[in-house]
């Protein structure tokens, strides 16, 4: 396990938490407790120490990230590089001797290759893959890459121009999906399975498709005229291997009956008077 500043800042935090807990227990008991302290804090950094030593082992592994210029990119790139990594940093201004680049192969142990990676140039892309391939000796693997490299910026809708939108789009969208498409099978040929989880696809031609399921059948039903058994009493329509169905038979439909109009009775005649 390689011995870094990041572990020795987590043991001297241990430490001052173990002088804290004991602080308190000395306030209320009113004792010295020198040994609690020493204790917790040979307890807690043995812990830390070894949940550090089970962790990735980065001997032989190599990782790329892009947009290392600055920022993210710029300090992970060193960070891993203490760690033990092989690391390769993309960084848009190698060539035209950039801060970033030139603070880089000063800073960085002969682990760390700078390479110039423009992540919307495919020619870039491409070269970058050939040189990672000639520069990572045979034993190692291409263990990660770092999709860092992005772009943004800021305004109302109808001040930025559809030009700015679409650099925004191809840094930070298909830059990101050439650069993994390239360097892909690199990494799903590590054999380390937490690099790659998934297995590789088979080939083309081992490639086998499942027979398309059979029709769906459905059972005739008795009111269908389409599907009437044939008659079994008739032996002119019954062969041994086959058999004809009856033939069909227009179905006649009556009109109904037409009927008188109801009968409504005549009103009555009219009264006379008495004296008529």
């Amino acid at each position: 396990m390689l011995w870094t500043w990041d572990k020795t800042d987590a043991v001297i935090f241990q430490g001052v938490l173990s002088a804290a807990a004991s602080f308190l227990v000395s306030t209320a008991t009113g004792r010295c407790c020198w040994t609690l302290f020493l204790g917790l804090w040979l307890v807690t950094s043995a812990v830390y120490v070894i949940a550090a030593a089970l962790q990735v082992s980065p001997e032989g592994r190599a990782v790329l990230i892009t947009g290392c210029d600055s920022g993210f990119g710029f300090d992970l790139a060193l960070h891993l590089d203490k760690l033990g990594f092989r690391v390769f940093a993309g960084c848009l201004l190698a060539v035209g001797g950039g801060e970033g680049s030139r603070r880089l192969r000063k800073e960085g142990s002969e682990r760390l290759h700078v390479l110039q990676l423009d992540v919307t140039s495919s020619e870039q892309i491409r070269k970058a893959v050939e040189e990672v391939k000639k520069t990572m000796p045979k034993e190692e693997q291409f263990w990660g890459l770092v999709n860092n490299a992005g772009w943004a910026t800021y305004g109302e809708l109808e001040w930025v121009a559809m030009d700015t939108f679409r650099r925004i789009t191809d840094i930070n969208v298909f830059g990101l999906l050439a650069v993994t498409k390239a360097f892909l099978p690199m990494i799903r040929r590590s054999k380390d399975t937490a690099a790659s989880p998934y297995p590789p696809p088979p080939p083309p031609s081992a490639t086998t498709h499942p027979a398309p399921p059979p029709p769906a059948t459905h059972p005739a039903s008795p009111s269908s005229p389409r599907h009437t058994h044939p008659a079994p009493s008739s032996p002119r329509h019954t062969h041994p291997a086959h058999t004809h169905p009856a033939p069909l038979l227009p179905r006649h439909t009556h009109p109904a009956p037409l009927l008188p109009p109801p009968h409504t009775p005549s009103p009555p005649p009219p009264r006379l008077p008495p004296w008529a």
